[in-house]
């Protein structure tokens, strides 16, 4: 059977590249605690990494500008644990470096680009990749399609010859969306996998080279391959 032709992967970041959710997590739940509401896995799940509604449904009651003054108080609570955590997970250097020069790589994440700043200031990552989406380079976020045809926009390419690594069900949502296959790195807030229904599933990002290989065509590394012309 031939081959899939790859040439261009787009990653997620918090949870794919970084352990940065638990920390997310942490600082939510300092802040909800204070205005009487106890933030669980599930319910973290269903607000924050399914329906991304966050703050404003958990406390529906509150007007616009205290939920506005509350997510300040989190990401500034949330930004003091980036600033004091090594969050890299471990085997992410070695599969970019794998990777780098092979295929077309980009960042597609749903971060504030200071707290994205903050936790990548330390994890000497960035060079392997082409281009970085964060809050604010796209119209509408994640679960919306809008972050991945940006991306698909960018490297030029179709959808078919692009693959998307994320762990969670607005991310893998957002590359169907867009048309593009899917790889869910198993994740701790995703209890079945299977129920969103992704291409590949991976337990590890350790193994994400092999499955290129079993599924993909595997170019020679090339200086060209790691410019998209900007």
């Amino acid at each position: 059977m031939a081959k899939l032709s790859l040439q261009a992967i787009f990653w997620d970041n918090d949870g794919v590249l970084v352990d940065t959710e638990i920390l997310y997590m942490k600082a939510t739940k300092e802040v909800l605690s204070k205005n009487g509401v106890e933030l669980t896995e599930d319910l973290y799940r269903e607000h924050f990494l399914k329906k991304s509604s966050g703050l404003s449904s958990l406390l529906p009651n509150y007007a616009h500008q205290a939920i506005s003054k509350l997510r300040q108080e989190r990401n500034e609570i949330y930004s003091r644990y980036l600033s004091t955590e090594n969050v890299l997970i471990a085997g992410v250097s070695e599969v970019l470096n794998e990777l780098y020069g092979r295929y077309k790589m980009g960042i597609i994440s749903s971060s504030r680009r200071d707290h994205f700043d903050i936790i990548h200031s330390r994890t000497d990552i960035l060079r392997f990749f082409d281009f970085i989406l964060t809050e604010g380079d796209y119209d509408f976020a994640k679960p919306h399609p809008a972050p991945y045809l940006k991306a698909l926009n960018i490297v030029n390419l179709p959808p078919r010859n692009c693959l998307a690594i994320e762990d969670s069900f607005r991310g893998l949502s957002a590359a169907k969306a867009a048309g593009i296959p899917c790889c869910l790195v198993r994740s701790p807030f995703i209890k079945d996998p299977s129920i969103l229904m992704p291409d590949f599933t991976l337990n590890s990002i350790r193994d994400l080279p092999q499955l290129v290989r079993e599924n993909y065509n595997w170019y020679q590394y090339s200086e060209e391959k790691n410019s998209i012309g900007f």
